[in-house]
């Protein structure tokens, strides 16, 4: 791996993601090395719209809780619909989430804010071992 999938750096070779590792140095090689980005972030200008539901897990592990708190801090008329457990996609993960979904597609109305799911309780698919004699 390398930055942007360009050519390595003269004297370094190409490398790819056998580990992470491997794949964590590759990233941090590419600190400063690509120009400044064309878009950076800026906050929402977002007005006028609909209530817009958004979804976000609290212990999510592809999008942070904090950036969805802000996100939605933005937007005049978002209410964020929080999932108290650990999924990426709330929809197939929490019936409570699911519920609130599909009403909102519904209806459009979304919960009031502030909503949280709890959490689904731990699954288990494995029978113990026996116990040794």
């Amino acid at each position: 791996m390398t930055c942007s999938g360009s050519r390595p750096p003269p004297g370094r070779r190409r490398r790819t993601c056998g580990s992470t590792r491997g794949a964590w140095n590759d990233v941090i090689g590419c600190q400063g090395y690509l120009p400044q980005s064309r878009n950076p972030q800026r906050p929402y200008r977002i007005k006028g719209t609909p209530p817009i539901l958004m979804t976000n897990s609290r212990h999510d592990f592809v999008t942070t809780y904090r950036a969805a708190t802000n996100v939605a801090r933005q937007i005049p008329t978002a209410t964020l619909l929080t999932y108290d457990g650990v999924a990426h996609v709330t929809y197939l993960n929490d019936p409570c989430s699911r519920t609130a979904i599909e009403r909102n597609l519904r209806t459009l109305r979304t919960p009031p804010h502030g909503t949280h799911c709890p959490p689904a309780p731990a699954v288990t698919t494995a029978e113990p071992p026996p116990a040794r004699q």
